[in-house]
Parts: C-alpha cells; structure tokens; sequence
C-alpha cells in the first residue's frame, strides 16, 4: 500500500521511513501489542480507578501516604484510559500510523502519564525517607496538604512539558525532563538503598531478639516502605527494556527493525500500571479491604440496577 511521505515535527522529516508498517515483523509487534493492550489496558483502569476511589471515599484513609499513592494510581489510571489505547490505534491503523497530530498526542501521553508516575515515585520516596529516619519530625512536617502540594507539583510539570512538546518547544522539554529524571533517579537509589539497610538491619536485631518493645507504628511504617520498594522496583524493570533497546537501537543506527522493537519496548513500561493495583491490594491490608468495600458496593448497586430496570420493563 502507497501512501504520501509528510514531515511531522514530532518525530522529524518523513517519519514513515523509520518504520515499515507492512512489514512482517512489525505486523507481530503489533498484534503483541494489540493483545497485550487489550488484556490490560480494562484491567489498568479498573483496578487503578477503584484505588483512586477507595483512597478518596474513606476519611480515615487520607492519610498522606495514601494521598502520594492515590497520585500514582490515577497516574496509572491515565496511562490505562488515554495512552495504551492510542498506542493500539497507533500501531494497527495505517492512517493514524501516518498521522503527525497523533503521535503528537500519543507522545503527549506518554510523557504526562510517565512524569505524573516518576515524580510522584520521588515523593513518595522522600515521604517514606522522613517517616522512617526522621519520624519525630514526620507529623509536623508531613501533612496532607503538603502532601496535596506535591501531587499538584508532580502533575502540573509533566503538563508543562507534554505542553510545551504539543507546541514544538522539543528542545525545551527535553531539557526540563533530563533536569529532573537525572535527579529524581539518584534521590530515589540513595533513599531506598538507605531504607533497605534499615530494614535489613531491623530484621537482624529481631532475629537476634534485641527489639523487646518494637512499635506497631514503626513497624508499619517500615512495611510501607517494602510496599513502595516494590512498586518502584516493578517501574524500574518496566522501563529498563526501553534503556536497553535505545541503546541496542543507537549501536546498529536505528535499523527498521532495532526502531520496531523499540516501539514494543515502549509499550511494555505500562506493564507497571498494570501491576500496582495488586501491589496496593497484596501489601496493603487498609486499602485491600477499601477496595474490596467498593466493589461490595458496586454490586449491590448493580444487582438494583437490575431490578429496577426488569421492574419497569
């Protein structure tokens, strides 16, 4: 199939040549892809929306842990409801494949979704930093409405630079976003090789019987910061798939093929949006019973919905 060569600024001069949409091997990719998408992307966004929702319904819950979580989640949520289904339209229609305006939108998804989700990771890694070694401090320092305002910061810079790429300004969103990742990568490494000696050293003194009177609250907070750990190490193996395909994509200059396997990479870092639900639920007995109050609820308003409805008819 022919079709006319156009320049897009979002991904330079001609940017069907990067990737030949009838390809064999592109056809795999992206029924994978189409797959994959679809098994996931309902799941992403029902289990991340009913976090959200359980997280917001119950007041003892809003906690400001939970309120840097409940960022995540809807981060994740966002990446389910906006950014996998464009990339399934991307990949398996020709004209939206050739469409500069979408894969203008699609990259603007893609980097509002994976900023919301990388800065808010960074807060809530500082958060759990101040709950474990500087715990005296915590309350006063760590409240839900700081926590709110590092929410609204985490989500009003991917805005910012999803913007400033819509416009054209590439050169300057990528140098806000290499600004922060390269920072934001090394606080969260230092923060949680720092909490992982903690905990390993916690669990030495208790199997050698030296805590007597351990805290209840120490001890959650520290179970917390496993959850976290987990949650961003789930992220980290998500993306590094994309590291090591740029970088095997920029030793064979960018063949069609090394560019194909790059866009799958691509897909896979939703992986972890899809994961953090049953993270959430698995380590978190408050909000496993939250959730599974909400989905109580929403069957029993279902079941009425039912009756109503064979009432009238």
């Amino acid at each position: 199939m022919n079709y006319t060569k156009v320049d897009c600024m979002y991904k330079g001069s001609n940017f069907q040549d990067n990737v030949n949409f009838q390809s064999q091997s592109f056809q795999i990719l992206s029924f994978l892809i189409c797959v994959l998408g679809g098994v996931t992307s309902p799941i992403t966004v029902a289990g991340n929306g009913l976090v959200v929702v359980a997280l917001l319904r119950k007041q003892s819950l809003r906690t400001p842990t939970n309120i840097l979580i409940c960022s995540l989640a809807l981060s994740d949520w966002l990446t389910g409801v906006c950014f996998i289904p464009s990339f399934i339209v991307y990949v398996s229609s020709l004209e939206h494949f050739n469409s500069c305006y979408f894969i203008g939108i699609l990259f603007a998804f893609g980097w509002l979704g994976c900023g919301a989700s990388f800065l808010g990771m960074v807060g809530v890694s500082f958060e759990r930093y101040l709950a474990l070694f500087l715990h005296l401090k915590y309350d006063s320092f760590m409240t839900v409405l700081r926590a709110t305002s590092l929410n609204a910061i985490s989500w009003s810079i991917p805005i910012l630079v999803a913007s400033l790429y819509l416009a054209g300004y590439f050169a300057i969103s990528l140098i806000i976003s290499i600004t922060l990742l390269i920072p934001g990568l090394v606080v969260v490494a230092v923060i949680y090789l720092k909490i992982f000696l903690l905990v390993k050293k916690h669990r030495k003194q208790i199997q050698a019987q030296e805590i007597s009177g351990n805290s209840p609250q120490a001890e959650k907070q520290r179970k917390l910061a496993v959850t976290i750990g987990m949650i961003v190490g789930v992220s980290f193996l998500c993306y590094l798939p994309i590291f090591i395909a740029s970088l095997v994509a920029f030793m064979v200059n960018f063949t069609p093929l090394a560019k194909e396997l790059l866009g799958f990479c691509s897909f896979l870092f939703t992986f972890s949006s899809f994961c953090n639900p049953f993270i959430y639920c698995h380590r978190n007995q408050e909000i496993r019973k939250a959730v599974l109050s909400c989905l109580s609820d929403l069957k029993r308003w279902f079941r009425s919905t039912i009756r109503l409805v064979c009432y009238i008819n």
